[in-house]
């Protein structure tokens, strides 16, 4: 028989032995998660009437109630008044994490009693009266005389305080594509059963907005607006250019010189800006010539330094984008960073795509930066287009919201009743969130004369931009293909399009470009035409003779 005592060491390392144990096995027990019972009695009051929040919280460290300032204790109740709906979000917090549990109390605005309520006060109507799909005019509701006709366009969406505001924008046309006026307040109170209802969408969930308010914007109490215009004037816009100087001239009448400012940004290979921020209709003589521009589609270089131009304006910042065809020369700029910077600058984007532009692009564009997307057959639409948005802005309703606070794509469906038993909706798209474009890109770095190795003096720009990129990132690699128009033999096309690989590798190499750098480089002859009819067509001739660069 023995015992510890006749052994005191072993006593004492055993005991120490079963403290450490203790202690590790105590230190890896999380803390369990906290007991929250948070809510308000009632959750919906008229203005005026106070609500009790009242809280138990189990198992936490501390608590705090937004937006109410400070910690609180495990339990308690609290008075509150306010003034319109409002989520408040209780948090536990234990250990370095935490939990949160929403309440949301619904603050009703009584309408006031018709007796109390201000007289209507209608538009001064300039009506269109022939058919148009297009905003051409405005009248008052009460003049309408087909009221089942009307229909409602969201034409853009605010989601820069989501989600305590969602903004709608909108416009009521009737047949003749005239704005329906005196709907909303503050110019006519006596219209609410007008707006039917609000519905949110996502992840197969519905959310009919109970609370949301209508507030009509005219001219005279429309904000100021600072707008870009980003015109595009590649080679292939020759036929349409007309058309398109025709739609920045329409845009600038609508200028109001005491509140608004425009600019313009034109395009091809090359982006610059010609026309600086102003209010001066006759500031638009300042324009570029096609036939000084005429080269390729630089459209995401354009985007962002016409989006770049808005910041630091303290008014509404929108920016008009047009193109006819797909980038092929912005070797820097994508479409994530026209949406980002859109984004970052709270500018509304509406975009015009013609002809061979990309729409899926464009319109991800547009839904991403809470603006529209457009899409003519004709360019001779271009002039109502361009009306078109500058009219809305400054004639529309705002419907007001919050929405849920989940970060996923937002579906949102509007409905108006424009008459009894009638109701009209529309639909439209909004992201929370950006989300990424993947867009595979081929780069246009130059373009040849013709029957020449020689590049055009109006690739310099995009030359030398490829060559500092690719002297500030020594590990990139490209591949470079050159390519002909459509004119000779196969084998003369082939033969030139192979000397003006070589020229154009070596131009690189004598600039400091590493041949390590480039991997590949290749003549396509005529192989692989942008254009396949460039007979007689010069500025088509001009887009088939170019140097591709892709990297990998």
């Amino acid at each position: 028989m023995f015992s510890l005592r006749s052994f005191p060491n072993v006593q004492i390392m055993l005991l120490i032995t079963i403290g450490v144990l203790l202690s590790a096995g105590c230190a890896s027990v999380p803390k369990p998660i906290p007991l929250i019972s948070f809510k308000s009695t009632p959750t919906k009051i008229d203005v005026g009437e106070t609500a009790i929040l009242s809280w138990t919280v189990s198992n936490a460290d501390s608590i705090t109630i937004s937006p109410f300032d400070g910690s609180l204790a495990a339990s308690g109740v609290k008075s509150i008044t306010p003034v319109i709906t409002t989520t408040y979000q209780l948090t536990a917090y234990y250990g370095d994490k935490s939990i949160s549990h929403n309440v949301e109390v619904v603050v009703n605005k009584p309408q006031p009693k018709v007796e109390d309520m201000p007289p209507p006060q209608p538009i001064a109507e300039t009506p269109n009266t022939t058919k148009s799909d297009y905003l051409k005019g405005t009248i008052n509701y009460e003049n309408v005389a087909n009221k089942n006709s009307l229909r409602v366009i969201i034409n853009s969406i605010d989601h820069s305080n989501y989600p305590k505001t969602v903004k709608l924008y909108c416009t009521v046309l009737d047949a003749f594509g005239n704005h329906v006026a005196n709907l909303a307040p503050p110019f006519n109170y006596g219209k609410s059963a007008f707006w039917n209802s609000v519905v949110e969408t996502h992840k197969n969930k519905t959310d009919n907005i109970e609370t949301f308010t209508v507030e009509e914007v005219r001219k005279e109490n429309a904000p100021a607006i600072s707008s870009v215009l980003v015109a595009d004037y590649s080679g292939s816009m020759r036929s349409d250019i007309g058309n398109l100087e025709q739609a920045l001239k329409t845009s600038v009448t609508y200028i109001r010189p005491d509140k608004d400012l425009y600019s313009v940004v034109q395009f091809d290979h090359r982006a610059g800006q010609t026309i600086a921020p102003t209010n001066q209709i006759s500031a638009l003589s300042s324009l570029i010539p096609f036939d000084n521009l005429s080269g390729g589609t630089a459209f995401y270089q354009a985007a962002v330094l016409g989006i770049s131009s808005l910041s630091g304006q303290n008014t509404q910042k929108v920016a008009i984008l047009f193109t006819d065809g797909i980038d092929n020369a912005s070797l820097i700029e994508t479409a994530n960073d026209v949406i980002n910077l859109s984004r970052k600058e709270n500018v509304r984007v509406f975009v015009i795509g013609y002809s061979l532009a990309n729409r899926d692009i464009l319109r991800a564009i547009a839904l991403q930066t809470g603006g529209h997307a457009y899409f003519p057959t004709s360019s001779s639409d271009l002039p109502d287009i361009f009306a078109q948005i500058y009219q809305f802005l400054k004639v529309h309703y705002i419907i007001t919201y919050t929405s849920d606070g989940d970060k996923s794509i937002k579906n949102v469906q509007l409905t108006v009743e424009p008459a009894p038993n009638t109701k009209v909706t529309d639909q439209a798209t909004y992201y929370p969130v950006a989300e990424i474009i993947d867009e595979p890109r081929i780069y246009d770095v130059a373009w040849f004369k013709p029957n020449s190795t020689q590049i055009d003096e109006g690739s310099n720009q995009s030359v030398n931009l490829l060559i500092d990129m690719l002297k500030k990132m020594p590990d990139k690699k490209i591949e470079v293909y050159a390519h002909t128009d459509s004119r000779g033999s196969e084998q003369s096309n082939l033969q030139l399009s192979k000397k003006r690989v070589n020229a154009f590798v070596e131009l690189l190499v004598k600039k400091g470009i590493t041949r390590k750098q480039i991997i590949k480089y290749d003549g396509k002859g005529k192989k692989e035409l942008i254009h396949k009819n460039d007979k007689d067509i010069p500025w088509m001739q001009q887009e088939n003779r170019r140097c591709e660069v892709r990297f990998v």
